[in-house]
C-alpha cells in the first residue's frame, strides 16, 4: 500500500498531459507571462541541404518566478495554418509529426527550444490561406502564445521548389488581393507591403532558401 501510495505520488510530480499531449510538469510548471515565445514565425526552406538561419528562432520556458525550466517539450501546432505544408525531416533535434501538424524540441539548460522549421506554402497566385496567429506554442501542455507564420516558398513548386522566382508571382497576388494573408508577411509586422517584396527579394538573392525538403519531401 505504502508502496502503490509513492508511485502514485511521484507520477503527480511528475506529469500532467497538456492539450498537445506532451507532460506538463506540475513541480514547475512554465508561465505564460515570464516565458517569451516569438510573435512571428518565418518557415524557410534549404541550401546544400542546411536550412535557411533566417528562420531561427526560439523559445524561452520558465516558471512563475522566473527560473528556466529544463527538458521542457515545446511544441509549435501548425494545425491551423491550412496553407503550410512541413518537411517531413526537420533540423536535428525537431520532431516533425505530420499527422498533427507540429513540430517538437526540448530546452537545454537555459530553458530555451531553438528551431528553423523548413516547409512550403499552398499559394497557386492568392489562393486562400490563414491570417494572423494561425500557429500556437505550447511548453509542456501550456500554451504559451500563437505566432503568425510566413512562408517565402510560396507556391511549394515541384518543377521548381524552394524560393524561386514563380513566388514573387503568389506573392504579388496576395499583395494585391486586399486580405491579410499572414504567409506573406515576412517581416512580421501585420501588414502585407512592399517591404515585404523587398524581404522576398533579398532571400532570393542569398539563395539560402533556394532548394525544398530534403528527399523525404513535404507532407500531405
Amino acid at each position: 500500500m505504502r508502496r502503490g501510495s509513492v508511485i502514485l505520488a511521484a507520477a503527480g510530480v511528475l506529469i500532467l498531459l497538456g492539450p498537445e499531449g506532451a507532460g506538463a510538469r506540475v513541480d514547475c510548471p512554465p508561465s505564460p507571462s515570464a516565458s517569451t515565445a516569438p510573435a512571428a514565425i518565418l518557415v524557410v526552406g534549404r541550401h546544400l541541404g542546411e536550412p535557411d538561419p533566417a528562420g531561427m528562432f526560439a523559445v524561452t520556458v520558465r516558471e512563475l518566478a522566473g527560473s528556466p525550466v529544463p527538458g521542457s517539450m515545446v511544441v509549435v501546432d501548425f494545425s491551423g495554418c491550412d496553407d503550410l505544408r512541413l518537411c517531413q525531416e526537420q533540423a536535428p533535434g525537431e520532431i516533425v509529426d505530420c499527422a498533427s501538424h507540429t513540430v517538437r524540441g526540448f530546452t537545454g539548460a537555459d530553458g530555451v527550444a531553438r528551431f528553423v522549421i523548413t516547409g512550403a506554402a499552398r499559394n497557386l497566385r492568392g489562393g486562400a490561406g490563414a491570417g494572423a496567429g494561425c500557429a500556437r506554442i505550447y511548453a509542456d501542455g501550456v500554451m504559451l502564445g500563437s505566432a503568425t507564420v510566413a512562408v517565402p516558398d510560396e507556391n511549394g513548386a515541384v518543377a521548381a521548389p524552394g524560393v524561386e522566382v514563380t513566388d514573387m508571382v503568389s506573392f504579388l497576388a496576395d499583395l494585391a488581393g486586399g486580405a491579410y494573408l499572414g504567409r506573406s508577411d515576412f517581416d512580421g509586422d501585420g501588414i502585407v507591403d512592399v517591404r515585404d517584396l523587398s524581404t522576398l527579394l533579398r532571400m532570393l538573392g542569398t539563395g539560402a532558401s533556394s532548394e525544398s525538403c530534403r528527399s523525404s519531401g513535404l507532407c500531405p
